[in-house]
């Protein structure tokens, strides 16, 4: 039988343990403004719209939803996307945004991939953002983008056993 560790050690605070960097010296303080939530990117974030940290693509969304995405931002959109912005609400451009800009499988641009930048088809991609919509806002904590997470984060559980 192995020892028991002394009950007597203090714990170190969430605070303390992110201050010290194996260097002997501690680092500066997470700034909750420009710091993504290690939590809601594993689809386990508890404090929702509370959270003083930043969801998913937040620096992203936060400039759709004044302004159409910043040139950085549509690089990484599909052309026929990036093209269409223009027809979207802020809202509907910053939830293709985050579709297009989440990690890995969960990374929804095969949605918008064959879109076209030809005009005719306006009217079929301002449906499909209307209907994207509509399933975002039927979704508590996180909305699509919370609710993909989310279930990749479920998936890799299941399949670790």
């Amino acid at each position: 039988m192995g020892k028991k560790k002394s009950g007597n050690r203090k714990k170190k605070s969430g605070q303390a343990r992110r201050n010290n960097n194996n260097s002997g010296t501690k680092s500066p303080p997470l700034d909750p403004s420009t710091t993504v939530c290690k939590f809601y990117a594993e689809g386990r974030c508890k404090n929702g719209d509370e959270c003083k940290f930043l969801h998913t693509n937040a620096k992203v969304a936060a400039t759709c939803t004044t302004a159409p995405p910043s040139s950085e931002a549509t690089t990484a959109l599909p052309a026929g996307l990036a093209s269409s912005m223009s027809l979207f609400t802020p809202a509907q451009q910053t939830l293709a945004t985050q579709l297009c800009t989440l990690p890995g499988t969960t990374n929804q641009c095969h949605l918008f991939s064959k879109w076209t930048t030809d005009a005719k088809d306006n009217d079929k991609k301002k449906a499909l953002m209307s209907k994207l919509e509509l399933v975002d806002q039927s979704y508590p904590d996180g909305g699509l983008t919370g609710y993909l997470t989310n279930a990749i984060a479920l998936l890799e559980k299941s399949r670790r056993g």
